[in-house]
């Protein structure tokens, strides 16, 4: 993985691009780059808080959840009453 100051470099560089490259703003350039990296790092951050939570949730869910295996027939059949009955159009008076 590229280092910290590599990809500070190469943020300042691509700023100083985007801004017609003219001469002496190289540490306003700089400036810019550590803190677009800092928040790029906190967002990172924030991202795998986030997913790590979310894990560690679904992997508390399926532990207390039911598996199909574990539903009796009868019940796989009082969950399924009315479902395909939902899918039908409305019938009309006529038929």
């Amino acid at each position: 993985m590229v280092d910290k100051e590599q990809q500070l470099r190469e943020r300042a560089y691509k700023i100083w691009e985007d801004e017609g490259r003219l001469d002496g703003s190289h540490e306003e350039h700089w400036r810019r780059a550590e803190e677009q990296h800092e928040l790029a790092e906190q967002e990172s951050e924030d991202v795998t808080k986030v997913n790590q939570e979310a894990d560690d949730k679904f992997a508390k869910d399926d532990a207390e959840s039911t598996s199909a295996a574990d539903i009796k027939p009868h019940q796989r059949q009082a969950q399924t009453d009315g479902y395909f009955e939902a899918l039908q159009p409305p019938r009309s008076g006529n038929d």
